[in-house]
């Protein structure tokens, strides 16, 4: 259910049905508006409530257009994916049940290197760069400090 490049839409459109209620798809782990939005929406169970007026039915006629974070099957993971979620898991379920050091030791260096492959291949999807994050931009948009010399 967390955010990846893989499995997150944004401007995505839900359709708002004829009783003013949003039902998302059984796949749908996370749906938000945009923070401009007059509705504060969360999730109750497949639907959408908005915390504004207190009801899963005002949210009027049309679509709702939002960032949506969806949940996969198996199969339709991405291939680098597929090895560092098992060996997150096998490495959870090791560490919770045997607590081997011996095998953890084994699994961590497997799991990072899985990890590696999989956030290498998010990257590389999701044309991320050093500008598209907040403190890199403020750090090359601050101002030198003379304007304060007198």
């Amino acid at each position: 259910s967390r955010g990846w490049h893989f499995n997150t839409e944004d401007d995505y459109e839900m359709s708002i049905a004829s009783d003013g209620s949003v039902t998302l798809p059984a796949n749908v782990a996370q749906f938000d508006l945009e923070p401009s939005s007059r509705f504060d929406v969360v999730m109750r169970g497949q639907r959408l409530y908005d915390k504004v007026s207190h009801s899963f039915t005002e949210f009027g006629s049309g679509v709702l257009s939002g960032s949506v974070i969806f949940i996969f099957e198996w199969d339709e993971l991405p291939p680098a994916a597929r090895p560092y979620f098992a060996m997150e898991a096998a490495n959870r379920y090791q560490k919770r049940w045997f607590g081997s050091e011996s095998l953890q030791g084994f699994t961590e260096e497997d799991l990072r290197k899985a990890k590696l492959l999989f956030e290498d291949q998010e990257c590389l999807q999701s044309d991320a760069t050093i500008f598209d994050s907040y403190s890199v931009a403020r750090t090359l948009d601050r101002k030198s400090g003379s304007e304060f010399i007198e």
